[in-house]
């Protein structure tokens, strides 16, 4: 996962951007050449194909970018002066929680819509009695406290970035546009990355450090 750190901007990008691009492409290009074709049963067998190749997509994509996170947030804390270092604890359980999250929301949601297994397929049970509006009610909370770990996340990885840049402590106002260029990842990777290979290199003796900008 340290090669993250290594890896070139634009490998990131194609990486992150490219694959879900293409699986969009080829399904709309599908979808829109056979529109005249496809009748309620096709398209539902095209969903049932298409959606675990886009789940698995979606799961490499987020892999990925997750693993950047947090060997940015972890990782980098080796190129800090020790006595600079951030205390990564607090930015370990706002990493993780948003991830349970969603687990557990998706196995909630089939759980609330009564989904059950019949011959290999999702039915919805006819007996489920979903009580939507008191479950949404629960999510909101657990909802607005994974915003809030994603954006310490986004905090916690500018001042790592800019502390080991520094080599010094570091304010809010010193961070602020590093943290936006993580929260627009896709614009944000080709201005951070060239840095983080820059500071990854210095003290690893991992070559010439401005061929990390090229």
């Amino acid at each position: 996962m340290e090669r993250l750190l290594s890896a070139k901007h634009w490998q990131l990008f194609v990486l992150t951007y490219l694959p879900p691009f293409l699986l969009y492409a080829i399904f709309a290009a599908l979808i829109f050449g056979n529109i005249d074709n496809i009748d309620g049963a096709s398209f539902a067998v095209g969903m049932t194909a298409f959606l675990p190749v886009f789940f698995l997509v979606i799961l490499v994509v987020t892999a990925i970018l997750y693993g950047w996170y947090y060997m940015v947030g972890t990782r980098l804390q080796r190129k800090i002066p020790t006595e600079y270092r951030l205390d990564t604890k607090y930015f370990k359980v706002a990493f993780f929680y948003p991830l349970v999250y969603v687990f557990l929301f998706v196995i909630g949601m089939f759980a609330l819509a009564g989904f059950g297994m019949s011959g290999g397929e999702a039915v919805i049970s006819p007996d489920a009695e979903p009580e939507f509006p008191m479950a949404f009610l629960m999510i909101i909370p657990l909802h607005l406290m994974a915003i809030a770990s994603m954006l310490y996340c986004m905090y916690f990885i500018a001042k790592t970035i800019v502390t080991a840049e520094r080599r010094e402590p570091v304010r809010g106002s010193d961070f602020v546009g590093e943290f936006f260029l993580i929260w627009f990842w896709p614009i944000g990777i080709w201005f951070l990355q060239p840095r983080i290979n820059a500071i990854w290199a210095r003290e690893s003796g991992a070559g010439n450090i401005e061929d990390h900008f090229v």
